[in-house]
């Protein structure tokens, strides 16, 4: 076996083991379980590319700018989920008082409804998750996360400094 061979070799093993690669799965599932309980619960026309948006929404509105920072996305992108969630129900559009460029968007009954339900969906799986690796051990998966999301995002700082 030449060397390029045995570093493929390794690979296999690396690959069941590949924290990134696991993450990836784990999110599927998640994304999978997520989309069964919302269809039992009635929201057969949300899409999970929603969440972003609506979890992202605080009781008092927030911007189009504010949400697009939270979630990630561009202001472009933005006015398509916005529009959307609007014809839904999901959300309302008011103009800002302050500001006339710019507007709130806040949750509708039907909205606060989806992310109660979504929020108590995820607490119900953490639940099961701690009975199946123990509260510890999930705790310090958690924490383990957080810490490498704000590497994560301590170096995307720095790039665009």
């Amino acid at each position: 076996m030449n060397k390029l061979d045995q570093e493929l070799f390794t690979m296999e093993e690396y690959r069941k083991r590949s924290w990134p690669r696991l993450i990836k799965r784990l999110r599927k599932h998640i994304d999978d379980h997520a989309s069964v309980e919302f269809r039992k619960r009635g929201f057969s026309d949300f899409k999970l590319a929603y969440m972003p948006f609506l979890f992202n929404i605080d009781l008092q509105g927030i911007t189009n700018a504010e949400l697009a920072k939270r979630a990630c996305v561009t202001k472009q992108a933005m006015s398509k989920i916005v529009s959307e969630l609007t014809s839904l129900g999901y959300i309302t559009n008011e103009k800002h008082s302050g500001d006339a460029r710019s507007s709130i968007l806040y949750l509708t009954p039907k909205g606060k409804k989806l992310v109660v339900e979504g929020k108590n969906m995820m607490a119900e799986l953490a639940k099961k998750y701690v009975a199946l690796v123990g509260k510890k051990n999930y705790d310090f998966m958690i924490d383990v996360l957080i810490k490498i999301l704000e590497f994560h995002e301590d170096v995307g700082k720095k790039l665009k400094a």
